[in-house]
Order: C-alpha cells, then structure tokens, then sequence
C-alpha cells in the first residue's frame, strides 16, 4: 500500500455531505431500500448487498463507513473496493431515481484511488487513468448542472496535480475559474502567489472576498490570500 493514502475524514467532508444528502433522499422514499442491511456487516457482506438492487439503496450508508474506516486504516485495496461498489450501486439507483445524487460516489472513488496510488509504475498510471475516467463521466454527462461541474473540474485539477500533470491541472483549473469556482480560484491564487505574480493572485482572492459564495467567516483562507498576496505586491 502507498504511503501516499491518506485519512479522509477531513479531506472528504464534501463527500460526507453529499452522502448524507443521497441517504436522505433514499429515507424519503423516492428510492425505497426493500430490505436492511446491518450497519455492522463485513466487507463482503456489503459489497454483496452493495450488487443487489433489492438491498443497494440500504447498503450504501453502512458502506460509506466501512470505506472512511478503511480509508483511516490506511487500507487502499479494501477502500478502492468499497468505492468501485458504492460508485456502480449509485448509478445504477440513479437509473430508477434521476435525481439521486451520484457526486458523492464519485468523490469516494476518485479520492480512494488518489490516495492508494502507488508511487511509480503501470499501477499508478491505473489508477490515474481510473480516476479520471470517474470525474470525466460525470463531466461529460447532460445531467450535471454548472455547479457540479465547477465542483467536478477543481476535482480533477486536485487529481491531474498529485500526479504531476501540471498541463492537465491547469485546463481544469482554467475550467472551474469560467464557472466561478471557489477552489479553482484558490488554487490559482496560491499558484500566482507561489510563482511571483502576487497583482494576479490578489485579484483572484479579491474576486472570491467579492462572491455571494464566499463569507469571510466562513473562507479566513481567502482573507490570508488576500493579503499576502498585496503585502508582496506593495514590496515590489
């Protein structure tokens, strides 16, 4: 296992939260799991029922525990595994319930697969290739709002750089910004701040203190930004 697999409790709050979200919509009965599944049901246990149409909807909370326990543990296989299981059962849900939510799942994989990435060889370029077939599928698909897809395109820059794609990185990061998204331009400001443009960067922060999106209580980091960026650029 690679050491780069990190724990996600942190890191995958947004995918706690959408996971939540599609839970509920799954205990509102616009998709109605037909049997339980027990929250303490091994790995096997889950990904059989995860593969049942008649238990996947129940199966998916259990599920996600199992895979941030699995995440925590350090244990790429088994929580690439759950993910793969969770994404597929997800979609297939989606099919009978157009408006379940699937970003979450795809999160989980893209995340897990990341993390467990080995540090070189074919493996690696796997899980890349995996990886980003995940966020591109949701890209590509006529359901996703503009939302969804600034989310999924900062998403992929976060993905493209940890594994040293700078050019891809940087057309998905020039993606996210056309759409407003908020992680797109905090990346691209601590990139300009980084490499000496600090007059670009303190726009790009500036421009996030301005949205509606964006509540200074809430983002300190865009403050921060803000101001080392124009504490460098009065320096120059």
């Amino acid at each position: 296992m690679s050491a780069s697999l990190r724990a996600p409790r942190g890191a995958c709050a947004a995918c706690a939260a959408l996971t939540l979200s599609a839970v509920a919509t799954l205990a509102t009965g616009a998709v109605a799991p037909a049997q339980d599944v027990a929250p303490a049901a091994s790995r096997q246990d889950l990904l059989e029922a995860l593969a049942d149409p008649a238990r996947a909807g129940a199966a998916l909370g259990p599920a996600f525990e199992a895979f941030l326990d699995a995440m925590d543990r350090f244990d790429g296989p088994a929580a690439v595994e759950l993910a793969r299981a969770m994404h597929a059962s997800a979609l297939t849900i989606r099919e009978g319930a157009p408006g379940f939510d699937v970003l979450w799942s795809a999160f989980c994989l893209e995340g897990a697969l990341r993390r467990s990435a080995p540090e070189s060889g074919p493996a690696r370029a796997r899980h890349l290739e995996e990886a980003r077939a995940v966020i591109t599928a949701r890209l590509e698909s006529a359901e996703t709002a503009p939302a969804e897809r600034a989310a999924l395109l900062q998403r992929l820059a976060i993905l493209e750089a940890g594994f040293g794609e700078r050019a891809a990185e940087r057309a998905a990061l020039g993606g996210a910004l056309a759409l407003h998204g908020i992680d797109g331009a905090q990346i691209t400001g601590l990139q300009r701040l980084d490499g000496g443009d600090p007059l670009a960067a303190a726009a790009l922060f500036a421009a996030l203190l301005d949205s509606e999106d964006v509540a200074r209580v809430s983002a300190p980091w865009a403050l921060r930004g803000h101001a080392l960026a124009v504490m460098d650029g009065a320096r120059e």
